[in-house]
């Protein structure tokens, strides 16, 4: 049965208070990272301080004890992943923003043979 988020209050700059009507143990978590788990049935509040948006709240999820959320079966990173070429010194990772390639980072050749890059949550 989904846990419901009956209100989210803003506490302060980055700290927000999600009110929820669970009807058993419940999970809780944040793009894909599980903050809290096994949460009382009891426990009608959660609040999250440390939100880098000081007006809108963080994606939250709340599941059923140990249930999967959105964002473990939905990921919100991609992951590249190639085959090195020794002749290269590095690989550059870029991605597309406003109209333009903006380099992300670069990741230096040193014989390992394969690659892997993460991108971060969107």
């Amino acid at each position: 049965m989904p846990i419901t988020v009956t209100s989210i209050e803003r506490i302060a700059d980055g700290c927000f208070e999600f009110t929820v009507d669970p009807s058993t143990y419940y999970d809780v978590w944040l793009q894909g990272e599980k903050l809290a788990s096994h949460v009382a049935s009891t426990t009608t509040t959660y609040t999250y301080d440390g939100w880098t948006d000081d007006e809108e709240p963080p994606p939250l999820e709340f599941v059923d004890y140990q249930g999967t959320p959105d964002s473990k079966t939905y990921s919100p990173r991609g992951i590249l992943q190639w085959w090195g070429e020794s002749t290269a010194a590095y690989y550059s990772v870029e991605q597309y923003v406003d109209s333009a390639w903006t380099e992300r980072t670069q990741i230096p050749e040193d014989g390992q043979g394969y690659y892997q890059y993460e991108t971060d949550a969107q």
